[in-house]
């Protein structure tokens, strides 16, 4: 849960939005199953997030998912599509179709993965959660590694330890039950990805883009497997090495215009946990970027009691 920014969080909901985050199962506070015996699997994982709209007396909410949430998200609009008002998908691939055509992961990031860690351990765990940050980290922003450090031992601290998210393994065997049924997916969508992505390179993300018809695709050049934490609580601008093309598939014209709305539900990551976030801000109509929310005229949807709103300023575009 606490990968979601507590900055981000809280702009979102100055604006009058009611915004969720939540532990996955075999995270943080959530409940916990033995290592090596999860008890549930992709589906579960799905249904969740009905069950917490349901706990919330909700009937549907804005989602985002961000990695395997990303993946969650996607099963989630195809269950139950009146419930999923529009979908972001960052730094994911998409579920339900035939992937070995696209590019792997990062050697460097592969080999990382491979290593035998005593999660018993919190001086080793924390430092190898961080070098697996300074890995997955792109080249838009510097890497943090204090305030990384400090971030990890915190979640550390609060969840118990790591362990019994290496369950989270099951999750990745998800998604058969959508086998080519990935252009079914109606929820309005907007896939956000890195260009630096070395655990789900950017095709992935472009992918995705590419089989939902009038997805919209933002790319962030120089963007890793992260959303920077400068991003997140709002205390930076554009980086000068930061640059983004928004893009849009072809077919029927289906703008995610409500993706900052009233009620917002963001999925996390599995393991390993990763940093992320979106935010908002200010709408001008003199804004320069080709944002995809700005695309019609007719912005109604995407009004709210302080003005119209994008995703360009905290992604660092603006």
């Amino acid at each position: 849960m606490l990968w979601w920014p507590d900055g981000f969080c809280r702009r979102l909901a100055a604006r009058g939005r009611f915004v969720i985050r939540y532990d996955q199962r075999d995270t943080g506070l959530s409940s916990k199953f033995p290592p090596g015996r999860p008890g549930y699997g992709f589906e579960d994982a799905v249904d969740d997030v009905f069950r917490l709209l349901d706990g919330y007396g909700l009937s549907a909410a804005h989602v985002v998912g961000f990695s395997m949430g990303g993946m969650i998200g996607q099963g989630a609009a195809r269950t139950r599509p009146k419930r999923v008002l529009s979908l972001t998908v960052i730094s994911s691939t998409p579920i339900g179709m035939d992937r070995s055509h696209l590019p792997k992961s990062g050697e460097a990031w592969l080999q990382h993965m491979a290593v035998e860690v005593d999660w018993s351990d919190r001086v080793a765990t924390v430092a190898y959660e961080v070098e697996e940050a300074r890995l997955i980290a792109g080249t838009a922003y510097g890497f943090d590694e204090p305030g990384t450090r400090a971030f990890v031992e915190k979640d550390f601290d609060r969840s118990g330890g790591y362990l019994n998210a290496t369950n989270h393994i099951v999750l990745l065997r998800g998604g058969e039950a959508w086998r080519g049924r990935l252009g079914d997916l109606r929820a309005p969508l907007l896939v956000i990805h890195g260009t630096a992505d070395p655990v789900f390179p950017v095709e992935h993300g472009v992918t995705l883009s590419e089989a939902v018809a009038g997805a919209r695709l933002l790319k962030l050049e120089g963007g890793g497997h992260e959303v920077h934490s400068a991003i997140g609580s709002g205390s930076s601008r554009r980086s000068p090495n930061t640059r983004v093309r928004s893009e849009r598939s072809t077919g029927d014209d289906k703008i995610p215009h409500g993706i900052a709305s009233r009620v917002t539900a963001g999925l996390g990551t599995s393991l390993p946990p990763r940093r992320h976030g979106m935010d908002v801000c200010s709408w001008e109509p003199t804004c320069p970027m080709e944002c995809p929310l700005r695309a019609k005229a007719d912005m109604e949807l995407v009004d709210t009691a302080d003005g119209r709103v994008c995703f360009l300023e905290e992604a660092g575009v603006r």
